[in-house]
């Protein structure tokens, strides 16, 4: 169930989000947001930022699964969140899974939006062809998999180590 009162509270987080971020940012910094409910945050930043700090980078990183296109279609606040996150230079995801669904998204979003010209690039990783960018109305932005989680194998060398062993007896 869509709650608009919920919705309006996410958009003014995000604004509260915006200008602790502007009073601070400086030119060449780059912003990187970490949470599914600043998805607005980062075409905020770029309206604010636009006439002082042009040179401003952001990146998102979603770490939550990201909705297939039939799932998003139903959402009545996907053009806000698309616009959103449309303006960051990366947008970084778990898997390629969720890479697909986000540009397959984005692409849908333009369609039903008509936001104009729309290009998806493809980079060559020497196995297959994957498309990683997307250019709308003159912004591209990088949209690609950056799995996160631990080595298993250097986990259980490190346990092995005599000074990590006693460092965990220590703790115990």
């Amino acid at each position: 169930t869509f709650d608009k009162c919920a919705w309006e509270a996410t958009k003014k987080a995000n604004r509260l989000f915006t200008k602790a971020i502007s009073d601070e940012v400086r030119d060449n910094d780059l912003i990187w947001v970490h949470y599914c409910n600043l998805m607005l945050l980062p075409e905020m930043l770029r309206k604010e930022l636009a006439r002082s700090k042009q040179s401003v980078k952001v990146g998102f990183f979603l770490h939550t699964p990201f909705p297939s296109r039939e799932s998003y279609r139903i959402l009545p606040a996907r053009n806000g969140i698309h616009l959103g996150v449309s303006h960051c230079g990366i947008i970084g995801l778990h898997t390629y899974d969720y890479t697909r669904h986000s540009l397959a998204v984005v692409r849908v979003c333009c369609e039903w939006t008509r936001e104009g010209r729309l290009s998806m690039g493809l980079i060559n990783s020497g196995l297959d062809r994957t498309p990683n960018w997307i250019e709308i109305q003159g912004r591209i932005f990088t949209c690609n998999a950056f799995p996160i989680g631990i080595n298993p194998n250097k986990f259980k060398e490190i346990l092995r180590k005599e000074n990590d062993k006693k460092r965990i007896a220590g703790l115990e």
